[in-house]
């Protein structure tokens, strides 16, 4: 004998799934998420561009003393850092650096009376140690 299928649902019969306000809800929860996520990473990014910024000034900072010691003056520009050149004593010195800093973030300049200037997009800050802030 055949059973008869019924096709009548009762209550306990619904189908399951998620409603549109749970959906919603989910996708609100997951947005919060996200942008707690960027502003973490932007605040990382910031802190490494001045790490960096920091360890820029100071190896050149160590390299405009180090030319001084071995010129008798400043080098003034980062060819002169980057060029090996003949000493006051006839030998050989240098390079100092491998190459000049590059930053999208900040610009390292030297002159010759031995400043380092560094200049954080429209803010610009003489600095007297490695203090590379960010305005």
């Amino acid at each position: 004998m055949i059973a008869a299928i019924s096709t009548n649902r009762t209550a306990d019969d619904r189908i399951k799934g998620f409603t549109l306000i749970e959906v919603l809800i989910v996708i609100v929860i997951l947005g919060i998420l996200a942008s707690i996520v960027v502003f973490a990473v932007q605040d990382l990014s910031t802190s490494t561009a001045a790490a960096s910024c920091q360890t820029d000034y100071k190896t050149i900072e160590s390299a405009e003393e180090t030319y001084k010691a071995q010129m008798d003056a400043y080098a003034g520009t980062y060819l002169a850092l980057e060029t090996p050149t003949t000493g006051p004593d006839g030998s050989t010195v240098g390079p100092w650096i491998k190459e000049a800093p590059s930053s999208s973030y900040y610009t390292i300049a030297i002159n010759s009376s031995g400043d380092i200037t560094v200049a954080t997009g429209t803010h610009v800050a003489s600095l007297g140690n490695a203090n590379c802030a960010y305005a």
